[in-house]
């Protein structure tokens, strides 16, 4: 248990947002929607246009999904800052976009770990590294924890919450209470793995259907379809172990994973169901 008081999620009044690519200035539209002010730093000078023309573009979604009430976006709650640094002292809660090199981010985590008080979380949003390599940057890295999004982060409402070797027990939950006021779904992982979970399910699917075009077993627009119309309306109601469940339980799990890996076309073979 950390010695630290954290400031509980309904109490975060304001966001640092490091980093307003498309991932960023996606979160910046939903923390505006749920009322929290935006001190953003980005180093490129047409960052802030390029929020507010996202900002306005996602407001109407937001509205209608009812995130917000408010007509038009708030952007008067974005404020820009010359640093990294400036953001983290300044805001609640510190959320980092920046590329995906472990390199850059562990510059940029130890630049605001050092500038944040210890009572202010870092969430991560990296979609690849495992938050234990980052944080070896951190003088304080049991604040450290990745909440994966999945673009749009504003419309879906799927993150990953991920901790590291060092992440504090209170932290993880601290992201998964942060999560839901943000009206999120989160789903909690017990390890760390390169490229989380949910992406290691989605490129699964990605390589059987590149599998299936190559072999000539149907059209790229029906393969499509077979997810969109078959695949995706089923999924959004039940996971795929639940269907195999109520497909025939333990013992429809066990035949699957039993079944053994067919080899592709190049000698390489797919990797086999672990139920």
């Amino acid at each position: 248990m950390s010695e630290v008081s954290y400031k509980k999620p309904d109490q975060v009044r304001s966001v640092a947002v490091l980093g307003t690519g498309s991932v960023g200035a996606s979160w910046i539209a939903l923390f505006l929607a749920h009322g929290l002010e935006v001190v953003a730093f980005d180093p490129s000078p047409a960052a802030s246009q390029r929020v507010n023309d996202f900002v306005t573009n996602a407001w109407p979604a937001l509205r209608e999904l009812g995130r917000t009430q408010e007509q038009t976006p708030p952007l008067n709650r974005i404020r820009f800052v010359d640093t990294p640094a400036e953001a983290a002292r300044q805001a609640d809660v510190i959320q980092e976009n920046c590329p995906e090199h472990l390199d850059v981010k562990l510059a940029l985590l130890a630049e605001v770990d050092a500038a944040a008080s210890a009572d202010k979380i870092i969430v991560s949003s990296t979609g690849g590294i495992p938050p234990t390599a980052m944080q070896k940057a951190c003088a304080h890295p049991e604040r450290l924890v990745v909440l994966h999004p999945f673009n749009p982060t504003h419309l879906i409402p799927l993150v990953e919450v991920v901790g590291g070797e060092h992440t504090a027990p209170e932290v993880l939950e601290w992201a998964m209470d942060f999560a839901r006021l943000l009206h999120k779904q989160p789903i909690l992982l017990h390890a760390e793995a390169s490229g989380h979970m949910t992406n290691r399910l989605q490129f699964a699917l990605v390589r059987e259907a590149v599998a299936c075009l190559v072999e000539g077993i149907a059209s790229a627009k029906d393969i499509d379809a077979a997810v969109r119309y078959g695949l995706g309306p089923r999924w959004s109601l039940m996971g795929s172990l639940l269907t195999l469940h109520l497909a025939g339980g333990l013992a429809a799990c066990k035949a699957f994973s039993t079944i053994p890996p067919k080899p592709y076309r190049n000698g390489g073979h797919r990797s086999r169901c672990r139920c």
